[in-house]
């Protein structure tokens, strides 16, 4: 079991294992294990995502959830920095829970989403989506039941969003 805390890092122990299997919240993996339909020789523990730096630091995301998770800022992804690069397509983040701002998505770099859903999300602002970034691109995205105490239950923009 591993829980990196970066991406670079899940993506280095995924390389290392041999059978590695990712896990983040709300995913069937622990039944599936319990079941003993699955014995992955490592686990990589996602729960929520940080893609941050000061120069080009790039994250991909494809066809993946993420889910019920908890943080300060950006419970299912903190892209933080004007150098941080965020690409997500056909994806899915609900029930993650910030105390601060970003319940599904905390945004101060370059975010891109297509094909994604952001539901059930909660924050003191921008329970969805909270956005102070360099851009953001939304194509085909749904913001559903998001909630935020303060301001923005579906998106927080606090630049202008295109």
């Amino acid at each position: 079991y591993v829980r990196p805390a970066k991406v670079a890092d899940a993506v280095k122990a995924m390389k290392k294992a041999k059978d590695g299997k990712f896990m983040s919240g709300g995913m069937t993996l622990i039944p599936t294990l319990k079941q003993g339909l699955a014995a992955p020789t490592d686990i990589i523990d996602l729960g929520g995502l940080k893609n941050s730096g000061p120069t080009n630091t790039k994250l991909t995301l494809n066809s993946s959830t993420v889910a019920n998770n908890s943080a300060t800022s950006g419970a299912g992804l903190l892209n933080d920095g004007l150098g941080a690069v965020a690409t997500i397509t056909d994806s899915s983040f609900s029930y993650n829970t910030a105390s601060a701002n970003g319940g599904g998505i905390n945004n101060s770099g370059s975010l891109t989403l297509t094909r994604s859903t952001l539901d059930h999300n909660q924050a003191r602002a921008g329970g969805g989506i909270n956005h102070l970034g360099a851009s953001l691109s939304l194509t085909n995205v749904t913001l559903s039941q998001n909630s935020a105490s303060d301001n923005g239950g579906g998106d927080a923009c606090n630049r202008i969003c295109r």
